[in-house]
């Protein structure tokens, strides 16, 4: 039977579907795979810095989820199918099985319906469809559906989920989505970092004999990875609702129309978020500190074009710290602070620096111009 079969013709059971393995779907591993990657990424940053403990909470946050993944599998038989996950993995006859039913879970104003089947001897145990690939969603419904077990939705959201199951034509369509939420979020991306870079180069001033040193290039890569997923969820949402709208998106009207309002909602969900992270973006981008002959120039993380200038008289203390107190002890994290006559304290942790940007060289340069030491502190906490 070809490929296209969900689209074309009625789903049905035949043995050319025995020892089919299925596990979960491009989406689901495209969704959960950058923010894993990211994850990993920053354990491995933490555990280059002797963060061991942060290192090992992010990188078991990154593992975990793969190890779940991994393990989810439904293999399926002419007489029955194996679910795997995790915990173990059942082995499920259809003749076993009284009836498959949804039990909705509500929140946050959404509604999540969740598969479970239940067999003959009282027992039941959750399948959780919504990570497999529509192609084996729709064999599992049509197996059901040929051996005469029933299908029980608790819910509308439940009921329009099983009848987009059954109408079976969403193949192409979860493609394209696919596709595009990737090219959409790869996009997005690229297009955020390059506008920060030229948010930064318009908003430092240029001075001459001045050294700016502006918010570190690794904060700006996960600002652009963040609003490119949220530009992209726009993008794809947007697409949804209009074909949505123009009835091609499924045969069952109370499907398009149950899908085109939600995707009209977080359109504007996304737009919101969205606006957000470009406040958010220009604020970062307005992030430096420069050390000119005259003093030095501070413009903080929540402020706007709205430059404070210090002359290195106004220096009342300059300190180096060798570790701080974590959450699970102390922590071998170097830094620098700066304490000025107003009482106002100024530390590399601010703003989303990089401690490589800030060479011992320049500590020593604001020693000299402004004539105070120096002090070395063992712990961050110590410095007043």
């Amino acid at each position: 039977m070809p490929h296209d079969f969900l689209r074309n013709q009625p789903m049905t059971v035949d043995s050319g579907y025995a020892k089919e393995r299925f596990g979960p779907g491009v989406p689901i591993l495209v969704l959960a795979g950058i923010p894993i990657a990211l994850l990993v990424g920053i354990a491995v940053v933490a555990f280059k810095h002797g963060l061991l403990a942060y290192g090992i909470l992010f990188a078991g946050a990154g593992l975990a989820p793969c190890l779940l993944l991994a393990s989810l599998k439904i293999d399926f038989r002419s007489d029955g199918f194996t679910y795997r996950t995790i915990r173990g993995h059942r082995v499920v006859d259809y003749g076993d099985i009284e009836c498959g039913f949804f039990k909705t879970i509500s929140g946050w104003g959404q509604s999540v319906p969740v598969f479970h089947v239940r067999l003959r001897n009282g027992d039941s145990f959750k399948l959780n469809l919504r990570v497999l690939p529509m192609k084996a969603r729709a064999m599992l419904v049509s197996a059901l559906d040929a051996h005469g077990v029933s299908v029980v939705p608790d819910s509308p959201v439940a009921e329009i989920k099983i009848r987009r199951i059954r109408a079976g034509d969403w193949e192409a369509l979860n493609r394209t989505v696919g596709l595009l939420f990737l090219g959409s979020w790869i996009a997005g991306g690229l297009g955020v970092y390059g506008l920060m870079a030229l948010l930064k180069h318009v908003l430092t001033p240029h001075c001459t004999g001045v050294q700016f040193i502006t918010i570190a290039r690794v904060f700006q890569i996960v600002m652009a990875v963040g609003a490119g997923f949220f530009i992209a969820g726009g993008i794809v949402f947007t697409y949804v609702a209009r074909v949505c709208r123009r009835g091609r998106l499924s045969k069952d009207a109370a499907v398009r129309a149950h899908y085109g309002k939600t995707s009209r909602r977080l359109v504007w969900v996304m737009g919101v978020v969205d606006v957000g992270l470009l406040v958010f973006l220009v604020l970062a981008a307005d992030t430096y500190i420069g050390l000119a002959p005259e003093g030095i120039l501070l413009n903080p993380y929540w402020s706007f074009h709205v430059q404070k200038v210090y002359p290195y008289k106004a220096v009342q203390g300059i300190y180096h710290w060798r570790r701080e107190h974590g959450k699970y002890g102390p922590e071998d994290v170097q830094g620098w602070a700066l304490r000025f006559s107003d009482g106002r304290r100024w530390t590399t942790k601010d703003g989303g620096y990089s401690e490589r940007d800030f060479p011992d060289e320049l500590f020593k340069t604001i020693e000299s111009r402004s004539g105070i030491e120096i002090t070395q502190v063992e712990f961050k906490e110590e410095i007043p």
